[in-house]
């Protein structure tokens, strides 16, 4: 038999680098995990990449790309359920840093 296809790096939250189940879009066309999304915002208020401001209010379900991460995911081992993309790096490390000051009281951006 042959192995399952790569899972598409698109399938893949940019700040938790998990497999997303319930995808949403931002203003700027990008799509993240809605509740990662959703503390992003309450911390920042602002999008992941472009910085401009972003509010709860603005985002929208993603239903293809949760319909097409469905249809995978029973064969997605568990190894590949979280994976660093490398162009999510910059995203994912940058949300730990600033979850990490505001737990130290740092406070935020």
């Amino acid at each position: 038999t042959m192995p399952p296809p790569p899972i598409p790096d698109e399938f893949y939250c940019p700040i938790t680098s998990a497999l997303m189940e319930d995808p949403v879009l931002d203003l700027d066309g990008y799509s993240f995990e809605k509740s990662a999304l959703l503390h992003w915002l309450a911390l920042h208020g602002t999008a992941v990449f472009t910085r401009t401001p972003l509010a709860a209010a603005d985002l929208v379900p993603n239903r293809a790309l949760r319909d097409q991460i469905d249809r995978v995911r029973g064969t997605v081992p568990a190894e590949e359920m979280t994976r660093v993309i490398p162009r999510n790096a910059a995203a994912a490390a940058d949300a730990a840093v600033a979850d990490d000051a505001d737990a130290a009281g740092g406070g935020g951006r």
